[in-house]
C-alpha cells in the first residue's frame, strides 16, 4: 500500500487522547477511545497489506507472522523486560507474583484474558498498581491477527466479495458487542469477539469501493464530520459510559471517514499530515507500550497518587524511550533485507518469550518460595482479615428461605430473633463485631448484607450505569424482618459513596433528579426507610460513614516496612469531616427524630484518622475495617444492642 502521513497524523492523535485520559487531564474523560481508533487503522493498513501482496501472487501465512512478530515483538518485550528489572526494586513479593502473571499473559496474548478473569474494570477500577494492563489491547489484536489471515484466504477460495463477508463479520461481532456491553461490560470490554468488528471496520474500508462512489466536494465535510465523531466522544464520554458497544460505533466511524480519502489534499488531511505528528504517529506504539509502566511503576515507587509536574515529566521520559525504540530496535527489525533474516526474527522472537515465560512463571512462584519478614506478613494479612462469621451470609440470596439458618449472628440458642444487621459491604466488615456484642448481652441476630447495596427502602440503586438488584434485595429484608417479628435492626453503609461518587447513584420512583444533585435523593431514601421502619414498630441504629483512607492500607504499610521508612498517617480528623459534609448533618437530623446513631470516627479518629493501633491493622483496603479495626465499635455496640427490645 501507498505510505499516507495522514494516517501516521491520526494515529499520533489516538495515542496522544490515551495519554491524556490515563493522565486524568480534566475534558478528557473518553480519551480511552485512542484504542478503538487504532483498532480501525489497524485492520485497515494490515487488510490492504494482505489483499495487495494476495493479488501480487505474494502472499504467504508465515511471512504475514514473520512481518506481525518484527512489528511487534522487539518493543513489546524491551518493555516487558525493563518493567520487570524495576519492578523487581520497587515492588513486594506479591506484588511481584501478579507482576510475574501478567508478563506470563503478555507474552501468551491473552492479557485481555487475564484482566477480564480477574475483573479489572479497566475505566473504573484502581489498575494504577497493574504495570501491563495496557496490554490487553495488543492481545486482542494478535488473537484476532492469528486467524484473520487464513479466515481471508479460505474466504478468496470460495467467496470473491471480500467486502460483503467483511461487513457481514463486523455485524455479527458488533451484535455480540452490543450485546454483552449490556449483559456482562467486562466481557464486552475485553474479549476479542465483542471488538473484532472495529478491526473488521478497517479491513472493509480497505477492500471496498464505496469511498469512490462519493462526490469529491463532499469529501473534506466528511472528513470534518469524521473528526467531530473522535473528539466529541473524548469530551463527553467517561468511565460511566457503556462502552463498547453502540458508544465505540461512533469514534470508530469518524475513524473510517478519515482514513477513507487519506489521500485527499484537504485541510484536514494536511494537519493531520505535518511532521510533528506523523513523528509522534511513527513512535506511538513504543510510547503506548512506555508510558503506562513509567506511571504504574513511579506510583509503586514514591506509594502515592502522581502530582501534574511528575506525570509530565514521566511522559516526556516514555517519549524520550519511545524515540530510541523506534530508532534503534524497531527500525533495524522491521528491515527484511536487513541483517535480521526471517530465521533470527522466529528463533528470537521464539528465545525471547521462553525468557519473559521463565521470569514470569518465576515471580509467579515468589508467593510461594519467597517468605517476607514476619511483620510484613502480618501486615499483608489484613487484607484477608474481613468478618469470618460472613460465608454464605454476605450477598445472601434473597430467594432462598434455608440459607437464614447460616445467617445467625450473636446467641443462637434464642427462639426468637432480636435484631438485623443489614447493609453492604461496609456492614458486613463489622458483623464480627456486632457478634460479639450480641453473645454479651445475649442477643440473636440476623446478617442480611451485600456488596453495594445499602439499606434503603423503595430505592433503586445504580452502579456504573447498571441498575443493581437492590431495591428487590431490600424488600425482601423487610419482608424477613416482618416475618420474623424482629423489633431492632442495625442498618450500615458506605453513606457518603452515594451522595459524593460518579459510580453510584441512588434513584427514587424510577426517576432521577434532572440536576444531578445526589444529596436530596439520599436524604428522602433515608426518610422513607425509617418511615417505614418506625411504622412497622422495629427500633433503628444506625452506624455513621467509617473514615475512608484513600490508599490501601495493607500494602502500602507493607511496602513502607519492607523498605524501613516512616509510616503513613491516615487522613486528618478535619479532612474526614469535610468529605462527609453532606452526611453528617442528615446523622443528626435524624437523631432528633429518635433514630440512634453511631459515628466510627469518634473511635477512630483523633487529629488524624488511625490506619493501625498496637501493631494492629485496622483496614483491609481503603475503606473497610479488619476484624481488629471493626472490633474498636464493639462497646459502643454492647450499650445499643443492650436498649433494643
Amino acid at each position: 500500500m501507498q505510505y499516507r502521513a495522514a494516517i501516521d497524523g491520526l494515529r499520533a492523535v489516538a495515542v496522544i487522547l490515551v495519554l491524556l485520559f490515563h493522565a486524568r487531564v480534566p475534558f478528557f474523560s473518553g480519551g480511552y477511545i485512542g484504542v478503538d481508533v487504532f483498532f480501525v487503522i489497524s485492520g485497515y493498513l494490515i487488510t490492504g497489506l494482505i489483499h495487495q501482496e494476495h493479488v501480487a501472487g505474494g502472499f504467504t501465512l508465515l511471512g504475514f507472522y514473520e512481518r506481525r512478530m518484527r512489528r511487534i515483538f522487539p518493543a513489546l518485550f524491551l518493555v516487558v523486560l525493563s518493567t520487570f528489572a524495576i519492578g523487581a526494586i520497587v515492588m513486594i513479593p506479591p506484588d511481584l507474583s501478579r507482576l510475574g502473571s501478567s508478563i506470563v499473559a503478555a507474552t501468551l496474548f491473552v492479557s485481555n484474558f487475564y484482566f477480564w478473569e480477574r475483573g479489572l474494570n479497566y475505566l473504573r477500577d484502581a489498575p494504577e498498581f497493574e504495570p501491563l494492563l495496557h496490554t490487553w489491547s495488543l492481545a486482542i489484536e494478535e488473537q484476532f491477527y492469528l486467524f484473520f489471515p487464513i479466515f481471508v484466504l479460505l474466504m478468496l477460495r470460495f467467496f470473491k466479495r471480500l467486502s460483503f463477508i467483511f461487513m457481514v463479520a463486523a455485524l455479527s461481532s458488533f451484535a455480540i458487542s452490543v450485546y454483552l456491553t449490556s449483559a456482562r461490560p467486562h466481557a464486552a470490554f475485553y474479549l476479542t469477539p465483542s471488538r473484532a468488528w472495529e478491526l473488521l471496520l478497517g479491513s472493509w474500508l480497505a477492500v471496498t469501493d464505496v469511498r469512490n462512489l462519493i462526490p469529491r466536494r463532499i469529501v473534506p465535510p466528511l472528513q470534518f464530520a469524521g473528526l467531530i465523531m473522535i473528539v466529541g466522544p473524548t469530551l463527553s464520554f467517561d468511565v460511566l459510559t457503556p462502552f463498547p458497544g453502540f458508544a465505540a460505533l461512533i469514534p470508530c466511524l469518524g475513524t473510517v471517514l478519515i482514513v477513507a480519502w487519506c489521500d485527499q489534499d484537504s485541510r484536514l488531511i494536511k494537519g493531520l499530515s505535518h511532521p510533528t505528528l506523523v513523528w509522534l504517529g511513527l513512535i506511538s506504539y513504543p510510547l503506548y507500550l512506555w508510558h503506562w509502566p513509567s506511571l504504574v511503576l513511579t506510583r509503586f515507587a514514591l506509594l502515592r497518587e502522581l502530582h501534574v509536574y511528575e506525570i509530565a515529566a514521566l511522559y516526556v521520559l516514555a517519549g524520550v524511550l519511545a524515540a530510541a525504540t523506534w530508532q534503534f530496535v524497531e527500525k533495524p527489525f522491521r528491515a527484511r533485507n536487513g541483517l535480521i533474516s526471517a530465521r533470527r526474527v522466529f528463533v528470537l522472537g521464539a528465545g525471547v518469550s521462553c525468557l519473559a515465560l521463565a521470569i514470569g512463571g518465576g515471580l509467579r512462584a515468589t508467593e510461594v518460595w519467597s517468605t517476607p519478614p514476619t511483620r510484613v506478613a502480618q501486615i499483608l494479612a489484613a487484607a484477608k482479615d474481613y468478618a469470618p462469621l460472613l460465608g454464605a451470609c454476605h450477598n445472601w440470596d434473597r430467594k432462598s428461605a434455608e440459607q437464614f439458618s447460616n445467617c445467625i449472628i450473636g446467641t443462637k440458642n434464642r427462639l426468637e430473633i432480636d435484631f438485623a444487621l443489614w447493609g453492604d459491604s461496609h456492614a458486613g466488615a463489622v458483623a464480627i463485631a456486632v457478634d460479639a456484642a450480641a453473645h454479651s448481652v445475649s442477643k440473636k441476630g440476623l446478617q442480611l448484607t451485600a456488596d453495594d447495596c445499602p439499606p434503603l427502602l423503595r430505592t433503586q440503586v445504580i452502579v456504573s450505569n447498571v441498575v443493581t438488584d437492590c431495591e428487590a434485595r431490600n424488600e425482601a429484608a423487610f419482608d424477613l424482618l416482618q416475618q420474623h417479628r424482629i423489633r431492632g435492626v442495625i442498618l450500615a453503609g458506605a453513606w457518603v459513596q452515594f451522595v459524593g461518587n460518579d459510580y453510584k447513584t441512588l434513584r427514587l420512583n424510577d426517576e432521577s433528579d434532572a440536576d444531578g444533585e445526589k444529596v436530596a435523593p439520599f436524604q428522602r431514601a433515608m426518610k422513607q426507610t425509617m418511615d417505614r421502619l418506625r411504622t412497622a414498630g422495629i427500633d433503628v441504629v444506625i452506624i455513621g460513614p467509617v473514615p475512608e483512607i484513600g490508599w490501601n492500607v495493607p500494602s502500602v504499610l507493607a511496602a513502607k516496612e519492607w523498605r524501613k521508612q516512616a509510616m503513613p498517617e491516615g487522613p486528618s480528623l478535619a479532612d474526614f469531616m469535610s468529605s462527609q459534609h453532606k452526611i453528617i448533618p442528615i446523622l443528626r437530623q435524624l437523631e432528633h427524630e429518635a433514630i440512634y446513631v453511631i459515628y466510627p470516627h469518634e473511635l477512630l479518629c483523633k487529629s488524624t484518622c488511625l490506619v493501625q493501633r498496637n501493631d494492629q491493622i485496622l483496614y483491609r483496603d481503603t475503606e473497610h475495617l479488619t476484624t481488629q479495626g471493626a472490633d474498636l465499635l464493639r462497646p459502643i455496640l454492647v450499650q445499643q444492642l443492650s436498649r433494643l427490645p
